[in-house]
């Protein structure tokens, strides 16, 4: 098969862009790792299969084809493909050298490169795509914010709000698992940087899981907050909103413990019926006996309190 390769100027650009030198060579196509390839973490789905046919008829026509980009492991001989899959899965069988683009980078930069190369050639990623691969690049390789956002095309303020809601996401799901699914896009949107904290952001889950409340209800609310002077009066608002939709809640306690704490509750109050200090008088029995029903009291009562939530 005769291809006509040309360089892939914008891919050469990119990579500069990010201090990554691409010089030109030649190596075996069985030299090329396909899994590897394949695993490259540029797009969510590796290959589109329906664009391989067109690009072997374009091949056919004579038609110029970008040089694939690859990186060489350390080994010396196994390369990686960083961008230009489909240019490679749709002559691999056909030949047996290629001319490419031979990236020298590091682990971290060769993912960066991966996904950045799709922004501008081969398939493309869509703008969630982008956006994640921004995210992932700040959190996880260490790239600012402004640094991604760059590279992938994404707004900063756009990068900033999506890692602030995947924080919140985060947060909801340790301290109220149940409730993640209930917490839109629009209700973190709406509780805004309230959001970063966690008991207000827990009150929040609590009132959304509760009430089914949408996120003008949500917004509302934090416009309340925002007026507080403390952390406790913001988290009372959420908590104030939340409380009617535990009115009139049957909660049901076992007869044994009913009957435990009516028995503690008539104790104290018939130490209480006592009319001065001096008339209470009583021995070390009276008193762990006293000091065993507040105990019990104070433990239904949590009982109590729990079923209610």
């Amino acid at each position: 098969m005769s291809i006509n390769w040309v360089n892939d100027s914008a891919a050469v650009a990119i990579a500069a862009s990010l201090g990554i030198t691409a010089h030109e060579i030649e190596i075996k196509v069985s030299n090329i790792d396909r899994k590897l390839s394949a695993e490259n973490r540029a797009r969510e789905v590796p290959l589109d299969e329906g664009r391989l046919d067109g690009i072997r008829h374009s091949i056919s026509l004579g038609i110029p084809i970008p040089k694939v980009v690859v990186r060489l492991l350390p080994d010396g001989e196994t390369c990686v493909i960083a961008g230009g899959n489909h240019r490679f899965n749709s002559i691999a069988d056909s030949v047996s050298i290629i001319p490419v683009h031979c990236a020298q980078c590091t682990d971290a930069e060769f993912e960066v490169l991966c996904r950045a190369l799709n922004t501008v050639v081969g398939v493309g990623m869509t703008q969630s795509e982008r956006v994640k691969a921004a995210v992932d690049a700040v959190e996880r390789i260490g790239f600012t914010r402004k640094e991604a956002g760059k590279i992938y095309g994404v707004h900063e303020t756009t990068l900033s709000y999506t890692i602030k809601k995947l924080i919140a996401e985060r947060k909801v799901m340790a301290i109220l698992p149940h409730a993640k699914n209930k917490m839109t896009t629009i209700h973190f949107q709406r509780l805004g940087d309230l959001g970063m904290n966690d008991n207000i952001l827990k009150a929040c889950a609590v009132f959304v899981d509760k009430s089914k409340a949408d996120g003008a209800r949500v917004q509302e609310l934090a416009v309340i907050a925002r007026t507080k002077a403390t952390e406790a009066e913001q988290v009372n608002v959420f908590s104030s909103a939340t409380a009617p939709y535990f009115l009139g809640k049957k909660i049901q306690v076992p007869r044994r413990k009913r009957s435990s704490f009516l028995s503690s509750i008539q104790t104290i109050n018939k130490i209480a019926s006592k009319k001065t200090w001096q008339s209470i008088e009583m021995d070390s029995q009276d008193i762990e006996s006293v000091r065993q029903s507040i105990v019990t009291t104070i433990h239904i009562l949590n009982c109590l309190c729990k079923a209610s939530t």
